[in-house]
């Protein structure tokens, strides 16, 4: 695939968390019902302006990338650039029964496919996901079409009732009657909407269930872990374990396909130098409950050094 032949789209979620009038639905809400501890947190929500550097390596590492679309509700960055950028609210890609305000990111997922004028193709971004070498359409599709599904292979044994992939889990075992087989990294993914389209008419009480959750659930469906298994499973996709890649780019210097971790982890500031000297097709280093200011603030420093200029899409 080029980037002739077919058009591909980005599409990003995002919050500020400093908005008082969503912080007034958010906390209503979260009062009101009965959460996940985690689902609450403020880190699921906070906004360290990874969108704005997030953007620049997009349109340095993948200027061939179509139109850009930021899902938000009701809100948009004060220093975004809308003639280059689509906004798109909830209410726009929701269904009318859903639970709207919606806080739940795996039920804003589920609903990407719904963007009006949305490509056919594809690739889903966090705020947090970035670009660190050049990437080409091949990456994320095959000469067929075909999203490519970077994948961690993963034991079933290993997928316990305390993760977030148990319920997904479930439905791929009793539902597809398949073996769940594989997790993936916090990188940006290839989608079509045709696969989703599938997926919500097969899987419609699944679906259903998801955006009734107006904060994350444990019997949310994640659809970035089931998409994959769906696709390998109906000969829809191309799957590459990432695991198995790194290892050969590492020794034979390539480019590496990825480096992430959790901001406040152990081995945070070790990853993030490595990222800053190895340039790795995708990086991501997300917020956790246990990051400091002061690693939020040598995050977007480092982000500041790697991606100085600003992009089209900042006024």
């Amino acid at each position: 695939m080029t980037s002739k032949s077919v058009k591909i789209d980005a599409v990003y979620l995002w919050v500020d968390d400093s908005d008082p009038e969503w912080r007034k639905k958010k906390n209503y809400y979260s009062s009101n019902s009965k959460n996940v501890p985690s689902a609450v947190h403020e880190c699921r929500f906070r906004d360290n302006d990874e969108l704005r550097y997030s953007l620049r390596s997009l349109e340095k590492y993948a200027p061939w990338i179509n139109n850009v679309f930021i899902i938000t509700d009701n809100q948009k960055p004060s220093w975004i650039n809308e003639k280059e950028i689509h906004i798109i609210d909830h209410k726009e890609i929701f269904p009318d029964w859903a639970a709207l305000p919606n806080f739940n990111s795996r039920a804003i997922l589920l609903c990407t496919h719904r963007i009006k004028n949305l490509s056919e193709h594809y690739v889903l971004f966090d705020d947090d996901f970035m670009l660190g070498n050049a990437v080409y359409p091949d990456y994320f599709f095959n000469k067929d079409g075909a999203p490519i599904s970077w994948v961690v292979k993963k034991t079933s044994s290993k997928i316990t009732k305390s993760s977030h992939d148990y319920y997904t889990k479930q439905i791929i075992e009793e539902k597809m009657s398949a073996p769940f087989l594989f997790k993936l990294r916090h990188y940006p993914k290839a989608f079509t909407k045709t696969i989703m389209q599938r997926i919500w008419e097969e899987f419609d009480d699944e679906i259903r269930l998801t955006l009734s959750h107006r904060f994350r659930s444990n019997t949310d469906i994640r659809i970035i872990t089931f998409f994959p298994h769906f696709a390998y499973y109906n000969n829809l996709n191309e799957v590459v374990p990432i695991n198995k890649i790194i290892p050969t780019f590492r020794h034979f210097g390539f480019k590496l396909p990825h480096i992430g971790a959790s901001v406040g982890d152990k081995n945070f500031r070790r990853k993030l130098f490595a990222a800053k000297y190895f340039k790795p097709l995708t990086m991501c280093f997300n917020d956790a409950p246990k990051a400091s200011d002061y690693e939020r603030t040598l995050l977007i420093d480092t982000y500041k050094k790697m991606l100085p200029d600003k992009s089209r899409f900042e006024r």
